[in-house]
Order: structure tokens, then sequence, then C-alpha cells
């Protein structure tokens, strides 16, 4: 598989997470040639759980980060980029105020400066 994807263009680039899967169904002999061939590869079974969590931990730390913290108030009528700090960011608080949605938030640089715009003049810290 490995040679395979070496021969697609930018493939070389993407980090690879290698898991096993359906570990609570293999036999100990196949799990140990496994772990053998598959040096550093992740555990897995969908249907007890069992590595779950350490494989979303994973994948999220191989995920690219928002990379600029913002707090600002998002107004009313600016709401639907809160879809896009949920879709493209990671939500740190949010707090109803009269004016709109306190928020504190990593974002990518563009988004900041979408949210940053709207919030001129609000006049909070």
């Amino acid at each position: 598989m490995d040679e395979t994807l070496k021969d697609i263009p930018g493939m070389a680039d993407i980090p690879v997470l290698t898991v096993i899967n359906k570990v609570d169904l293999a036999p100990a002999p196949t799990l140990a040639l496994l772990r053998h061939a598959l040096p550093g590869a992740l555990e897995v079974s969908a249907h007890t759980g069992q590595g779950i969590s350490q494989l979303q931990e994973q994948i999220e730390l191989r995920l690219p980060s928002p990379r600029q913290k913002v707090r600002v108030l998002l107004h009313w009528q600016n709401l639907g980029l809160l879809e896009r700090i949920y879709r493209e960011g990671r939500l740190i608080s949010r707090e109803t105020r009269t004016e709109g949605e306190l928020i504190e938030a990593w974002v990518d640089p563009g988004l900041a400066m979408q949210l940053l715009d709207q919030d001129l003049g609000s006049g909070h810290d």
C-alpha cells in the first residue's frame, strides 16, 4: 500500500497514520505479526471502542491547527461567522451578550481578520 501511495504526486507530504482495526477479533499470533510488520500502528476496535480515543487524539494532532487566538464580540447580524469558527477553527468560549456573542477561539488569520473587522467599534475589551 505504501508503494502505491508513494507514486501519487503530493502524497509524500501528507502524514499517514497506520491503524490496525478489529483487534478484538484477531487471534494473538496474527496481532503479533501485525505489530512486527507495522511498528507504531494504533490498535483499535470499533466494536468495543478499544483504542478509539487514542486514534482521535492522534488524528487531531496531525490536523492543521488554526494559528491565531481571537476574542471578539460577534454581532447578531454576523452570526453566520460562528459556523465558520466551528467548521474551520476551535471555539474556546461563547457567551451571550445583548449585542451578540462574545467569542474566544483559535482561527486562521483570514477568518481572524473578518471577525476583527466586524467587531471594530464595539467598545469591549
